[in-house]
Order: structure tokens, then C-alpha cells, then sequence
């Protein structure tokens, strides 16, 4: 089974970047490829989605990020469920990079789980490039990804106070569910999960 590929025609668009504005879910057009990386390509730039190893300075620089914006967040570490690169490594994380540029600019991960469910992963993407479709692309190549594995949900764990993330993740089908797994006693998580 091929893999799904997806083009974005306004990706990386000016007309919809900046905060507050989001690019028509409309805009994205289906194809099949035979593997990676993914390349949207937009008005202003290009958008080149890849695996990437956890262990690469690039991936663990913006791990670092994501763990330092959670923290300025207001999350203790106990409130943070995030994997460091063993972690990544050792639970067989499919994870996958955005360039622009040719710089690292996001990073996003899936975790393959007992049942046909796998787990978003270390989704995050530097702020300057927020809204420009980076966040999208990283996700259709895991959504591809979870559909050659023959995965039949996708599920989520978030905090209370990223709330952009979960308008983001609400706009590609995402919907709140009772917190799962490790999640249980966590008051700070909002759990989310839509079918593949």
C-alpha cells in the first residue's frame, strides 16, 4: 500500500501565516507516493517532511525547545509526559522532521500501541514558523504513515493550557475523550483521539 502524499497549494502562504489565521483544510489535495519525504510547496517556501533519528542535534535541539516552552508554560516536570531520545528510540517512535530552508523547523512523532492505536509524539514546531502549514505537513505524513500501518485510531495526550494546540488538533478531527492510559491522575492533560 502506497503511501499518501499531500500538496498544499496555500501551504507556506503568506496570505495564511500569521497568528489567529489558519489555512483552509480545502487547500490540501491527495496523492499517492511511494515514501517520503513529503513536499509541500507554497507562494514563499518549500516544505520538506522526512524521518528523522531522535538522536540528531537538529531533533534534539527542538526537543529542548518543546520541553523549555512547556516548562515557561507553567508545567511542572511531573505535569509533562514528553519522551527524551531514548525514549523515542526504545518505544519505537516513527518520527519525522520539516525542513524549510533546509533547517529543522518541526518535529512530530507517532507511537505504535497495543489494539490498531497509536500515539502522537513530541509534536512541535518553532514558534516563527506557526501558521505557515509546517504543522500540517508534519501531520499528513503521519497520518500516512498510521494508514500504511493499517491504524485505526490516532490519540493524543495535551496540557490544560495549550490551547492553540488544541484548537489545532480540533481542526483536523481530533476530539476530546476521557484521559487514558498513564494520563489517568493527570489533571494538567487533555486527551483527544480521532479514527485514521
Amino acid at each position: 500500500m502506497g503511501l499518501v502524499s499531500r500538496t498544499a497549494t496555500g501551504t507556506c502562504d503568506p496570505r495564511y501565516g500569521g497568528r489567529g489565521r489558519q489555512r483552509p483544510v480545502g487547500d490540501l489535495q491527495l496523492r499517492h507516493t511511494p515514501a517520503l519525504p513529503f513536499r509541500m510547496v507554497g507562494a514563499a517556501s518549500e516544505c520538506i517532511v522526512e524521518p528523522v533519528a531522535p538522536r540528531d542535534q537538529e531533533v534534539q535541539a527542538l526537543l529542548e525547545a518543546l520541553t523549555a516552552e512547556l516548562a515557561i508554560g507553567g508545567y511542572a516536570s511531573e505535569q509533562t509526559f514528553g519522551f527524551s531520545a531514548d525514549q523515542l528510540e526504545q518505544s519505537g517512535v516513527h518520527l519525522v522532521g520539516a525542513r524549510v530552508a533546509g533547517s529543522l523547523v518541526g518535529i512530530a512523532g507517532i507511537e505504535m500501541q497495543p489494539t490498531g492505536l497509536e500515539e502522537l509524539k513530541r509534536f512541535f514546531v518553532r514558534p516563527e514558523q506557526r501558521g505557515a502549514g509546517v504543522a500540517d505537513a508534519l501531520f499528513a505524513a503521519l497520518l500516512s504513515h498510521a494508514a500504511a500501518s493499517q491504524v485505526r485510531l490516532l490519540r493524543l495526550e495535551s496540557g490544560d493550557k495549550q490551547h492553540a494546540a488544541q484548537v489545532f488538533y480540533r481542526r483536523l478531527g481530533f476530539a476530546h475523550v476521557p484521559r487514558f492510559g498513564r494520563y489517568v491522575n493527570s489533571e494538567t492533560s487533555v486527551c483527544m483521539q480521532r479514527p485514521v
